[in-house]
This record gives C-alpha cells, sequence and structure tokens, in this order.
C-alpha cells in the first residue's frame, strides 16, 4: 500500500503543474480515462473574460494528460451537475449563469469520449447552480435543486433528461428547499431515488410518476451541515444480502448508516472511526473530513481520503486514509498517508486497475487566480492578479494541480485473477461470461459503476455483487433482473479469488482489474411490428435484421381498445426502450408523446417559499470571505485571535463572537454578493439571519458550503 505524487519521481514543477487545469468536476470513462473539468476554474477573473473551455483528459494507463477538443460557445461548466450515460457519454447540466450573483445556468452539455469534444443540448427549463444529477433505472438522468437563473430560489423542478431524444421534461416539483445545494441522492434497487440531503428536516424519496417528494425518516445526526462537511454513499448491494439498500454518511466525526430495506428506516451510528489528528485541534481528537471523499472499492469497503480538520484550514489537512468495512461495520486506518492537502473543489475516482485517483483543491478556498482579500467591495475583471512581493512581481495561482495515486493493499500482487469477458455488452437479467487466464477459486464476482466526482460526491458510484457459477476457467454471472439495481451504463467487472496469503497465511479475497461491459437499458427480444396510422406513429415500425428491445409482451394482446392511450403509452415505452443499435434509427416523429404530468397536477404540487435566511446561509460564507472564517474560526477556539468579519453588500453582518448552538444548512465563502432578488427579503429580515447566520457553523469544520 502507498501513495504517491504524478510522475512519481518528477520535478517538484512538474508535479506541481501536472494536471494543467484544477480538476472540480471529473467523470471515470469507458476509454480508460478520467475527463476532468472547472469552466471558469472558480475565478472571477475568468468567468469575467468567458474562459470557460478548460477541460482535460487523465488516462489511467500512460499517467499523461491531454487536452480536449475546444468547445465553440460553452458555457461555464463551474459548479454544474453530471451524471453517465448508457452509452459511456457524461450529461452535464447548469453551471455559472453570473459569478456575482449566485445564478445558475440551465445551458446542458454532452461529453462524448470517442471524440473527445463536447456539444450542446436543449437547454432545462431554469438554470441549476450546485446541482445533483442521477442515473435512474430507465437509463434516463433526474436533475435536482441548483440556484435557479435568478438566484432568489432553488431549483424546484425534478426534470428528467431522456437519452433517447436528447430532451427535458418536468416530472415533479420540491415543496420545500433542500438544506443543502449539491444534494446527496442515491438510486434504489426499487426504481426510487432517495434524498439524504433533507428537506423540511425529513429524507425523502422520489419515484419516477409521481410530482413530490415523500418523507421518509428523520436525517443523520447532525443534520443540517453543509454539503462540504459530510459525502453518503450507497452501500455494496450484495446477492447473498438480497439487495438490501443501506446507505453511509461518511466524513463526519461520528459516521451514521441507514438500511432502507427496515419498515421504518432509521440512521444509526456505525463503529468508532480512529484517525488521528493530524493538526493541533482540541476539539477534533477525530477529525472531521471537510471537503473529504468516498470512493468504493472492488472488495466492497469505503476508501474515504482527503479533506480537512476545518472548512479552508490548510494548515490542519487529514492526510490519513481510512477504510470502512460494511459487513463487520467497522473502521480501519491504513499504515498510509497521502502528501497533498485536499481542500474545496478536489475530486476522487476508482481507476480501471482497482487505484484510486485524487486531483484537484483550492488552496485556502480562495478563488484560483486572485485573492479575494484584495478585492473587499467587488470582483476583478482581469484574467490574472499579478502582486509584487519582495520587489518581485508574483502571478496569484491558488489551484492545486498535483495528480495523486493510492495504492489500495491489493493492487500490484501477482496472485490477483485475470479474465476476459464473451461480450462486452449485457443487460439486466443476462448471463455475463467470464474466461480466467489461469486456474482460480472465484470468490466473487461483483460490478462496479464508473464514477462522477465534484464537491465530495459521487452519486455515479455503486457497487452489485452477482451470483455465478465456476466451471475450471469458466465463470458464469447472472446479472440480477431488476433494473433498479444495474441503472444503464459503463461498469467494471471484477472478480475475486480466494487466495491463502504466503506471507502471513489469512485467507484472502484478492480483486482482479476491472474489465468494462456496457449494461445496455432492457432485453432484446424478436423485432417489434406494429401498425397504427394515426396518431403520429408511423404506420410500419419494422427494422428487418434489428434486434429491438421490448420490456413487455405484445401489446395487442394485453391492452383494451387498440386506438386508445394504453396502446399509445406501450408503444412509447417500447420505442424508448431500443438497444443502442436500433435507437438511432427511430426519429422522434415517429414515437408517439409519452405526457408528464399535467400542468395542473405540477400546479397542485404546494411550493413553500425559501426562507430568506436559508438562502443568506448558504451563501454566507462566499459573501464573507476566507478571512470572516479564518476569524470565526479563531473566536471558536476562543485562541483571541478572530478577525472582525467585513460584511458585503446585501449581506446580513455576522458578529466575530457568535458561538454556534447547532448545526445549520450550509455555509458557502469566495466574495459575492447575494442577488438582487435575494437581497431585499434578507434585508427585511436582517435580525434573524443575523441570529441565524451565527449558528450556521455546524459540526467541526462543517460551515463549508462554499462555491
Amino acid at each position: 500500500m502507498r501513495a504517491f505524487v504524478v510522475p512519481e519521481g518528477g520535478s517538484a514543477a512538474t508535479q506541481d503543474s501536472y494536471s494543467q487545469i484544477i480538476a472540480i468536476h471529473a467523470a471515470l470513462l469507458p476509454t480508460g480515462q478520467i475527463v476532468y473539468f472547472s469552466g471558469d476554474q472558480h475565478d472571477p477573473g475568468q468567468f469575467a473574460n468567458h474562459l470557460f473551455d478548460s477541460a482535460r483528459l487523465f488516462d489511467c494507463e500512460s499517467f499523461t494528460v491531454s487536452n480536449c477538443q475546444p468547445a465553440p460557445g460553452i458555457t461555464d461548466l463551474f459548479c454544474c451537475g453530471h451524471a453517465l450515460l448508457e452509452d459511456g457519454r457524461v450529461l452535464i447540466a447548469g453551471g455559472t449563469k453570473r459569478f456575482d450573483g449566485f445564478e445558475g445556468d440551465p445551458a446542458a452539455w454532452i461529453f462524448d469520449p470517442a471524440t473527445g469534444a463536447f456539444t450542446a443540448l436543449p437547454s432545462m427549463q431554469d438554470g441549476r447552480w450546485y446541482p445533483t444529477l442521477v442515473t435512474l433505472a430507465t437509463g434516463d438522468v433526474l436533475a435536482v435543486s441548483g440556484s435557479n437563473a435568478a438566484g432568489s430560489d432553488q431549483n424546484r423542478q425534478l426534470e428528467v433528461f431522456s437519452p433517447t431524444f436528447g430532451t427535458w421534461s418536468v416530472q415533479g416539483m420540491v415543496t420545500d428547499a433542500f438544506e443543502s445545494l449539491y444534494p446527496r441522492m442515491h438510486l434504489l434497487p426499487s426504481g426510487a431515488v432517495f434524498f439524504v440531503t433533507p428537506t423540511n428536516g425529513q429524507c425523502t424519496t422520489w419515484s419516477p410518476g409521481t410530482t413530490a417528494l415523500q418523507p421518509l425518516c428523520n436525517p443523520p445526526v447532525p443534520h443540517n451541515m453543509g454539503f462540504s462537511a459530510y459525502t453518503s454513499v450507497l452501500l455494496p448491494l450484495e446477492h447473498l444480502d438480497g439487495y438490501r439498500p443501506r446507505v453511509l454518511v461518511a466524513n463526519i466525526e461520528q459516521p451514521q448508516v441507514i438500511d432502507l430495506s427496515a419498515t421504518h428506516p432509521v440512521w444509526t451510528p456505525t463503529g468508532a472511526r480512529n484517525v488521528p489528528a493530524d493538526g493541533v485541534l482540541a476539539q477534533a481528537p477525530t477529525p472531521p473530513r471537510v471537503n473529504g471523499m468516498a470512493v468504493l472499492l472492488p472488495t466492497g469497503e469505503v476508501m474515504c481520503c482527503g479533506g480537512n480538520e476545518e472548512g479552508g484550514d490548510e494548515l490542519h489537512p487529514v492526510y490519513a486514509v481510512e477504510i470502512f468495512r460494511p459487513s463487520t461495520d467497522t473502521w480501519l486506518t491504513l499504515p498510509i498517508r497521502t502528501s497533498v492537502s485536499r481542500n474545496y473543489h478536489s475530486t476522487a475516482l476508482l481507476m480501471p486497475d482497482g487505484r484510486v485517483w485524487m486531483s484537484g483543491s483550492d488552496k485556502g478556498c480562495k478563488w484560483s487566480f486572485h485573492d479575494p482579500a484584495d478585492y473587499p467591495d467587488g470582483e476583478p475583471t482581469d484574467v490574472q492578479e499579478i502582486k509584487t512581493v519582495g520587489g518581485v512581481s508574483v502571478h496569484v495561482d491558488n489551484r492545486e494541480l498535483r495528480v495523486e495515486i493510492i495504492e489500495p493493499w491489493y493492487f500490484g500482487r501477482p496472485d490477483r485473477p485475470q479474465f476476459s469477458l464473451e461480450s462486452d455488452v449485457t443487460q439486466a437479467g443476462w448471463a455475463l461470461s467470464l474466461v480466467l487466464s489461469q486456474p482460480a477459486t472465484i470468490s466473487r464476482v461483483a460490478l462496479l459503476r464508473a464514477g462522477t466526482s465534484t464537491h465530495a460526491f459521487d452519486g455515479d458510484q455503486r457497487l452489485v455483487s452477482v451470483p455465478f457459477t465456476q466451471n475450471g476457467n469458466n465463470v458464469t454471472a447472472t446479472l440480477p433482473s431488476t433494473r433498479g439495481l444495474l441503472p444503464p451504463g459503463p461498469y467494471l467487472v471484477f472478480a475475486s479469488a480466494q487466495v491463502v496469503d504466503p506471507a502471513t497465511g489469512a485467507v484472502l479475497d484478492v480483486p482482479s482489474e476491472g474489465v468494462w461491459v456496457r449494461v445496455c437499458r432492457s432485453h432484446l427480444v424478436k423485432p417489434l411490428k406494429v401498425e397504427v396510422d394515426h396518431l403520429r406513429v408511423k404506420e410500419d415500425f419494422e427494422f428487418l435484421g434489428k434486434e429491438i428491445v421490448e420490456s413487455i409482451p405484445d401489446p395487442w394482446t394485453t391492452v383494451g381498445d387498440p386506438m386508445g392511450p394504453e396502446i399509445i403509452r406501450t408503444i412509447a415505452t417500447a420505442v424508448d426502450e431500443l438497444s443502442a443499435a436500433v435507437r438511432p434509427f427511430i426519429r422522434a416523429e415517429e414515437r408517439p408523446e409519452l405526457s408528464g404530468p399535467s400542468a395542473a397536477a405540477l400546479a397542485a404540487v404546494p411550493i413553500h417559499p425559501i426562507d430568506p435566511t436559508l438562502m443568506a446561509a448558504q451563501m454566507h460564507m462566499h459573501m464573507e470571505g476566507m478571512d470572516a472564517m479564518a476569524g470565526m474560526e479563531a473566536a471558536k477556539r476562543g485562541d483571541g485571535k478572530q478577525k472582525k468579519p467585513t460584511a458585503r453588500k446585501g449581506t446580513p453582518a455576522k458578529p466575530a463572537s457568535a458561538t454556534p448552538s447547532k448545526p445549520a444548512p450550509p455555509m458557502t465563502n469566495g466574495r459575492m454578493r447575494m442577488s438582487k432578488a435575494a437581497a431585499p427579503a434578507a434585508k427585511a429580515k436582517k435580525t434573524a439571519a443575523t441570529k441565524r447566520a451565527g449558528k450556521s457553523a455546524g459540526p467541526k469544520g462543517s460551515r463549508t458550503g462554499k462555491r
């Protein structure tokens, strides 16, 4: 086990600039590369000059970095959301419409690994800044939350993207605003989506076909944290455990877990962590990982890495690497340490060979090319600030561009099994054939979905173990037929071999390297022939020599009126679920329209106005800047070194002596002002906002809902 900076043995200058741009958003691609991008790279000067085309590719075998195709007219993808589609393309939605004002962009883009290029999609109905995207069981993608285009509220629409037709549709509404942006959410085997991030003090679920979130349980304690303070992970879905869905909330001092198969799910503490603090903060004997990351390993364990004890505090990084073992509910601190402080805007992903890639971070949570302290009353418009230090001109650059690789215990072992797949395409309910390169006793076969990472969260990653049989060097695994277990997309197949370790005599399950497979949408059956001569349906749906996906039996024998709405829905569903090979042959006008919720149904969902103090709290640290945060941290520690925070325009002032009494919604930083739409309401409730801000620090280090 070890961790090292890329290129290993290279000069400090080479390592310090290796990634070339800050990796705020990252996704593992089925090409064996990681695409990472950052729009304006978290800098108002870059935004003012429309410098948005910041994207690179990292090759997971050669460790080389290459450019992506320039994208003419690309919008600012800084603080967007993203998810992987069935074919391995990356759907990107939202971003920054206006740097000063928290206004979300409605734009959407596709990154195609085959071409290395970004292409524009139809826009969403409203903007999203800090949204979360998650792939549904059908292969469609749900977009949730983010500040709207006016910067006055969260985007309340539950909006779904159809990869088949490249269109967005509003499927529901959020009644109460989420208690933080970038909400943590996970697709469950049932097809429902579970929201860890509370609304109105409750964790909720949403099922396709419904128009509103449904309360499920109380949130984890402390629940009203900024998203930087914690992450959540859908724990491995194990076939021997009936694919019981459980979710872990990690990177807080006492992690929590919930069993969503229970009749009345509740959050319970996991086993205790045992990480010693690298710093000197007495209140954190087991430090939180503010802005830390969590990565699923092929062993079924969760690796937690990166982060700081306090948000933005570069002097107290958490270099220790932890492992959570769901099977025993225990934490283990590994005998290795990372060497790069990973703060806000850092990312981590599992690589195909089972190693963990780490990159990104803004030093001190500052703007990338300007020091916020030098712009107390506005934002810069030049590309990069140049300071004179000791008579020498210095270009400001607060980006962390080093790439670090963590090698778990299994990497480099000669007894890792090797295999090939008879097919690199599969579907729910199908068999998967593995051919071993040498004899081995296989103990586990699992599919691990490629991840996408940003803002201390990876909503795409999931691990599903599957039953299998072995006959010599041939292994046949059977995928579950429940589509919510394996949403369409690129997966890495890992096979573990049962090995007796020659050094210790212990019996180990040693995982292979990952082999790519694409999980498609539904079952392939005989060609579908439907004859309907009106209702926008082509007279003859017949594709000779083409296999077509059809998820239900012959529609003519399963519905009543052949000209009624049921047959139309049936045909539309069948066309929606065409295999990737056939789908391009279907034109949008050849598909009957499937109507979403009616306007009346959507209008019937009550929308509770956002509390101005909640909006102020979510944006507060953006407005005050890091000097104020450092002063508040000093005040909390009682060391007498606090600095008086400076109130920004439209920002409720926060007394430096305010002592947090309980956690509250997320905080954000960087010197920005509240939008014009939000400012009057906040001003009208200045006293309440001030009190709320005084409570918004949250648990130790949790006050970091920064931009």
